[in-house]
């Protein structure tokens, strides 16, 4: 990697420094960050995580880890110095102290600062011409009864940052549930009018320093309360409809000009139309199935984009792949019981990620591969169902 010098005002670290080997630094250590560990490992890279507690599941996969909090700027840039490259494993670290990180940054302050608030996002794609959800943002009861009487009713209410797997949304059915939004809700607030589709779908966009991006294939999502129960690849849509909707995820990628991978989140409208729900700027929960399914999985090549190294074949190497989110149904440790009986299927592909189970937390996820001749859903959910977190 080539040292360039800082434009002034873009951060408060010195330039990218040369030489082997590499220090790759993630802020965060979750399951995300754990994933990157392999790979980059692979490439000689090092990998150092800033996590606040000190187990993580990147620590687990062999990261150098740091403890530290990630919201306070002067502990983030003192680890930043120690790396050539910085990523993110989440999107909760404050604007301003990304800011301050400057070019080693990937993905960029720029593209953060339009992705991160999530009212803010869909403007911005919609500058760009592409069709998102109506949305508004308000901030008083009466502001939100004005937009419920617009929008007309049931309307989705979200937190413009940090919303993740269930958390920040709510689904506003009658006004007489108006408490709930404020009672459950916190920060900024936004409400979206509710849009009747035909399915769910996402694609993971890889882009480089370059700008040269690659899309993977498009996959099928499906949600069970607002949190992804399982994915399946290939998508069920026309060959016209797939490549439309990866036209959409590299359109995304431009817009926010995007460096690593980009998590498009997609709904098919009861017209056939992509209308772009959400973006994740980093590897994605929709992309998880890469790792077992394709020749270059998206945590590689998210490693290769943010360490200007070139991108991989997103080709895949399996006819059919389903991706089952397993979640905690109880407090334990995290270790499932049930396991060995799974471990027995062909095509079985186990992801554990190090985490203590609590109800509703993703712990790991079982990816299933096999021909399109057979059900892999049907046989993948009775998989996951086997497998028990709680401690008897």
């Amino acid at each position: 990697m080539q040292a360039r010098p800082s434009p002034p005002g873009t951060g408060d670290l010195s330039p990218i420094r040369k030489g082997p080997p590499m220090r790759l630094g993630i802020i965060g250590g979750g399951q995300l960050a754990r994933m990157m560990v392999p790979p980059a490992h692979r490439l000689g890279i090092e990998v150092w995580t800033l996590e606040k507690t000190d187990h993580c599941p990147a620590k687990l996969a062999g990261a150098k880890q740091v403890v530290g909090d990630w919201s306070d700027p002067e502990v983030t840039l003192k680890f930043c110095k120690e790396v050539d490259v910085v990523t993110l494993d989440h999107e909760f670290t404050p604007l301003a102290v990304l800011e301050r990180i400057g070019e080693r940054l990937r993905p960029g302050y720029q593209t953060m600062l339009k992705i991160a608030d999530k009212f803010e996002q869909k403007l911005h794609l919609q500058k760009a011409g592409l069709r998102v959800v109506e949305s508004r943002a308000f901030q008083t009861e009466q502001e939100l009864r004005e937009i419920a009487e617009e929008f007309g009713r049931p309307l989705m209410v979200k937190a413009r940052r940090g919303g993740y797997d269930g958390k920040g949304n709510l689904l506003l059915r009658d006004l007489d549930e108006m408490d709930a939004v404020f009672q459950d809700l916190s920060g900024p607030l936004y409400a979206e009018r509710y849009l009747p589709f035909e399915r769910e779908v996402a694609v993971m966009v890889a882009r480089g320093l370059d700008g040269r991006s690659l899309s993977y294939p498009v996959v099928d999502t499906v949600q069970e309360n607002h949190i992804c129960r399982c994915v399946r690849y290939p998508a069920t849509l026309s060959r016209e409809l797939e490549q439309r909707a990866r036209e959409v995820g590299r359109a995304c990628a431009e817009a926010v000009g995007v460096v690593g991978v980009l998590g498009v989140e997609m709904f098919v409208d009861k017209e056939g139309e992509i209308v772009v729900n959400e973006l994740a700027p980093r590897p994605h929960n929709s992309g998880h199935y890469t790792l077992d399914a394709s020749l270059t999985s998206q945590f590689e090549n998210h490693v290769r984009a943010v360490c200007e190294l070139p991108l991989g074949s997103v080709d895949s190497t399996v006819e059919q792949a389903v991706m089952v989110n397993l979640l905690g149904d109880g407090h334990g440790s995290g270790y499932p019981r049930g396991l060995s009986e799974v471990l027995k299927e062909p095509g079985a592909k186990m992801h554990l990620y190090g985490k203590a189970s609590k109800p509703g937390r993703k712990l790991g996820h079982l990816t299933l591969v096999g021909s399109r001749a057979h059900d892999l859903e049907t046989r993948a959910l009775e998989l996951a169902g086997k497998l028990t977190f709680k401690e008897s």
